[in-house]
C-alpha cells in the first residue's frame, strides 16, 4: 500500500510539470496568441489518439498474435510526420510575429 500512495504521489507531480511544459513550450514556439488553439488541438488529438487505443490492442490480439509492433510503428510513424509539422507552423508563427512588427 505504500508504493500506491509513493506512485499516486509521483504521477501527480509528473501530471503537474508535464501540463506545464506543454503550455510553456506551446507559448514559446507558438505565440501566446495561439495558445489555446494549439492547446485545443493537442487535447482533441490525443483524446481521439486514446479512444483509438482499445480497439487498436484488440486487433493486435486478434489479428497479429498479440505482438504490439504495430502500434508501436504507427506511434513512430505519427511521430515522424508530426515533427515537420511542428516546425512548419513555428516558422509561419515566427514570419507572422515578423510581419507584426515591421508593420509598427
Amino acid at each position: 500500500l505504500q508504493v500506491q500512495v509513493c506512485n499516486f504521489l509521483i504521477f501527480a507531480g509528473f501530471r503537474a510539470f508535464l501540463y506545464a511544459a506543454m503550455a510553456a513550450f506551446i507559448a514559446k514556439t507558438f505565440g501566446f496568441v495561439t495558445l489555446g488553439r494549439i492547446t485545443g488541438c493537442v487535447f482533441t488529438l490525443s483524446s481521439a489518439v486514446n479512444l483509438l487505443q482499445t480497439p487498436l490492442i484488440a486487433m493486435s490480439k486478434t489479428s497479429f498474435g498479440g505482438s504490439p509492433k504495430l502500434i508501436a510503428w504507427l506511434g513512430v510513424g505519427l511521430g515522424v510526420v508530426l515533427v515537420p509539422l511542428v516546425e512548419v507552423f513555428r516558422h509561419r508563427a515566427k514570419a507572422r510575429g515578423q510581419r507584426a512588427r515591421d508593420a509598427i
